[in-house]
């Protein structure tokens, strides 16, 4: 097993954000976190990734107890998180964006590869290699030179996801990552996702829209910081609790 959550509660004041939660995420496995908003999903990968800290419970990953372990030993160790809210740097290009990903999963000075201060040429020569390599894997290769901030809604969240991959994680924990774009950019994230599962990877990812489920080998329903229900995405989406949740009614 990749990831096994136990037990996991956090509150906010008065309000439980997770309430017992159990999740388990084995290898090359894709798990699909669906629910209402404000139900604990997007809480959950806080904690997974240790963006917060959690009241009760344990976090396993790759048998290791890292419920207590900080942000960057977590993303050392493989746990590789994404955000509703896209964080490229608009001011710098495309391949700035890439390389500068690229070169803080290395374990170098962010700066190291655009500035080339104590690198070797033969380090910017290769991490420019590589850069334009997962530029190409999400259809960014032609816009490597432009300024990220001069790109569209889906290409940001395209480069936003390339920068994720470059991190050659092993758990990779989207928050949303098809918010907002549209169907063709919606398309190829799937595709890297699902190329992410035949490399062995695994993906948690946070959804609404219920049609991009199909990727997923199970869906995990969140009420009010509990877990309702998981299994097959068309079980899951098709039951009356998540009809009852997402549009008032029973199916």
């Amino acid at each position: 097993m990749l990831l096994s959550v136990i037990g996991l509660s956090k509150s906010y004041g008065g309000v439980k954000a997770l309430d017992g939660v159990d999740l388990s995420v084995s290898e090359g496995e894709i798990v699909a976190l669906i629910g209402p908003n404000g139900s604990g999903k997007t809480t959950l990968l806080n904690c997974l990734s240790g963006l917060s800290a959690f009241d009760r419970g344990t976090i396993t990953f790759m048998g290791k107890d890292v419920g207590h372990w900080s942000i960057p030993r977590r993303s050392r160790a493989g746990m590789v998180r994404t955000f509703q809210e896209l964080r490229v740097f608009p001011t710098l290009t495309v391949l700035e964006n890439m390389l500068l990903a690229l070169s803080s999963s290395a374990h170098e000075r962010p700066w190291k590869a655009l500035i080339g201060r104590g690198a070797t040429l033969s380090m910017e020569r290769d991490l420019a290699i590589l850069a334009k390599k997962y530029l190409v894997m999400v259809g960014l290769g032609d816009v490597a030179s432009r300024l990220a901030g001069e790109l569209s809604y889906g290409q940001r969240r395209l480069l936003d996801l390339a920068r994720a991959l470059g991190t050659s994680g092993r758990l990779y924990l989207l928050d949303e990552p098809t918010a907002g774009v549209n169907t063709e950019v919606v398309g190829r994230i799937l595709d890297l996702m699902l190329g992410l599962k035949d490399a062995g990877k695994s993906v948690l990812f946070i959804e609404h829209n219920f049609a991009t489920l199909r990727i997923a080998d199970r869906a995990v329903l969140f009420d009010s910081g509990k877990k309702v229900m998981e299994g097959p995405p068309l079980e899951v989406t098709a039951h009356p609790d998540t009809q009852r949740l997402y549009f008032g009614r029973p199916a």
